[in-house]
């Protein structure tokens, strides 16, 4: 257990220099387009808030698919797989991690935006004000309501990964066990079922986060987080149960690992 949790430290560690890369390269973009289309000026900060709030979007989501590859080539590598814990064990340590430098990236980009909104207020004395509007909101919208859509971002985080890692192990798990010509068959059964589930979560995460881009009032807001807050909630959850259990038994019972990965 104590092998493991240094295991995820050191895969951690490792994953943090990505993120910092990745906020490094936001911000310069940020700072670019911003520079292009509008000169500095005393709105620069308010400017630059709102294409970084945009790009956050843009780079968790890219960072998503790549952490998620890079994860996928992690369990494949046959060195790493000969450190001496079992192959769970070492799978679990490597989606935490991911799963934790993802939830790292969202955070330091909220509270990059936070700063560069407040910085653009502080010579109008506007700080305390935006302070209490970021506490109306929550408080209108609720604050169980807004843990809750948190808590959904992250396990549609760990969606993401555990849909890789399936669609990896079960495409290597057939294609050992079955002829060429089968094994190709079922593999790309597997990966149309997997799209039309993927974008099934695509169209809950849709209604999730719709009332926001249409811009309704913090009540609509509210009240459709009550109507479908809580089944994203169970069908993520149960979803990433489900697949977090199969993924472990593909990687411990049918999963080999290659050396030139």
């Amino acid at each position: 257990m104590q092998l493991s949790a240094k295991i995820f430290k050191m895969l951690f560690k490792g994953k943090l220099k990505t993120v910092n890369w990745f906020f490094i390269v936001q911000i310069l973009a940020a700072i670019t387009l911003t520079l292009t289309f509008r000169p500095i000026s005393e709105m620069f900060f308010n400017n630059f808030a709102a294409i970084f709030f945009v790009s956050s979007f843009i780079l968790e989501a890219l960072y998503l698919i790549y952490s998620s590859l890079r994860a996928e080539k992690l369990n494949s590598n046959q060195t790493w797989r000969l450190i001496a814990v079992s192959d769970g064990q070492f799978y679990l340590a490597n989606i935490l991690s991911s799963l934790m430098s993802y939830i790292y990236f969202g955070i330091i980009q909220i509270i990059t935006f936070f700063m560069l909104i407040m910085l653009q207020d502080v010579k109008t004395n506007f700080v305390l004000q935006d302070i209490k509007t970021i506490r109306n909101i929550i408080k209108d919208v609720g604050v169980s309501e807004t843990i809750g859509v948190l808590f959904v971002i992250v396990l549609i985080g760990l969606t993401f990964y555990l849909f890789v890692s399936l669609i990896d192990f079960s495409s290597e798990a057939i294609v050992d066990f079955l002829p060429i010509s089968s094994g190709k068959f079922m593999v790309n059964l597997i990966r149309i079922i997997i799209l039309v589930i993927i974008c099934w979560i695509g169209f809950q995460v849709y209604n999730l986060v719709w009332p926001i881009i249409a811009r309704e009032s913090l009540s609509e807001i509210a009240l459709n987080l009550g109507e479908y807050l809580p089944g994203n909630l169970t069908v993520f959850l149960i979803t990433d149960i489900i697949l977090l259990a199969t993924n472990l038994l593909l990687i411990t019972k049918a999963f080999e690992a290659e050396p030139n990965k």
